[in-house]
């Protein structure tokens, strides 16, 4: 998980930003083009269960074509799932998840123990994106549930994982080279 911390924290330190984050900001800066599952059934004539089979699941999934990242989501789902669904695929891009062998969930032949590694620190790195470690330890004192999810704009189970990974990482967090350089506006 240190990797993944490390490479988040760089991340943030090149990218500073407002909280909430704005995830569509953040992609257009990563270069990945977004898809509803309202755009894909319009376009493609499939019907949205159609389109989480495909996926593999209801929440949604990053694809590569022809170069290109597709970042594709249920905006079906309640707009604060929405929400780290997508932080989560940025993460899978961000932490070079696709170029991994063994991930690729359209060939299904992905290997089961790759996956969930993947998986977790993506959701791990979803976190991070979406309570960055400098606003969270300035305001830790303070910090409860409701809290993250107002100024993060998070569900309450994700603030629940978001304190409980802080809880867990926290010393590997404060350890990271790059920890102190992440900025974060409106402090």
């Amino acid at each position: 998980m240190r990797e993944v911390i490390e490479q988040l924290l760089y991340f943030q330190a090149r990218h500073a930003y407002l909280l909430p984050l704005n995830i569509r900001a953040l992609c257009r800066s990563l270069g990945l083009e977004l898809r509803s599952v309202m755009d894909i059934t319009r376009s493609s004539g499939l019907r949205a269960r159609e389109v989480y089979e495909l996926w593999g699941n209801p929440d949604g999934v990053l694809q590569r074509a022809e170069g290109r990242y597709v970042l594709c989501w249920n905006n079906y789902r309640p707009l604060l799932r929405q929400r780290f669904t997508m932080c989560e695929e940025i993460s899978h891009f961000l932490l070079g998840h696709l170029d991994e062998p063994g991930f690729s969930v359209f060939s299904q032949d992905y290997r089961e123990e790759v996956y969930q590694r993947c998986e977790e620190e993506a959701r791990f790195a979803a976190g991070l994106l979406l309570c960055p470690p400098r606003w969270f330890y300035a305001h830790e004192k303070e910090l409860t549930e409701r809290a993250i999810m107002r100024r993060c704009g998070v569900s309450l189970a994700c603030a629940r994982h978001i304190l409980a990974d802080y809880a867990r990482w926290g010393e590997a967090i404060r350890a990271c080279p790059t920890y102190g350089f992440a900025p974060i506006n409106g402090e």
